[in-house]
């Protein structure tokens, strides 16, 4: 699947390899670098696969609805609003997770 995300990444890593002398033509999907054929939409998941194995989360600047609904929801679980306060992260947590998919 791509996303403008993939597309993005794909994009910047073609550039920064042209910038560095590389031979780089055709479409992202099968870019020719300097004589080999690599798919840089493949390159970019790859990367992307392993800051989020490393636990981190790539997440809009600006909330998503889903996202501003799970911290709502996260927030109203708490049993009173002196508690919301400590209910940050979870509220965190959940508004991640959306942005991921998982919420």
């Amino acid at each position: 699947m791509t996303t403008p995300l993939i597309e993005a990444i794909a994009r910047a890593m073609a550039d920064e390899l042209e910038s560095n002398g590389a031979y780089v033509k055709g479409d992202l999907r099968k870019c020719l670098i300097d004589g080999g054929l690599l798919d840089m939409h493949d390159i970019a998941q790859a990367a992307l696969t392993v800051i989020t194995e490393a636990g981190y989360a790539v997440v809009p600047v600006e909330p998503t609805q889903d996202m501003i609904s799970a911290g709502i929801i996260e927030r109203h679980d708490q049993p009173t609003p002196e508690a919301w306060s400590l209910a940050t992260e979870n509220i965190y947590r959940a508004m991640i997770q959306a942005a991921q998919g998982d919420g």
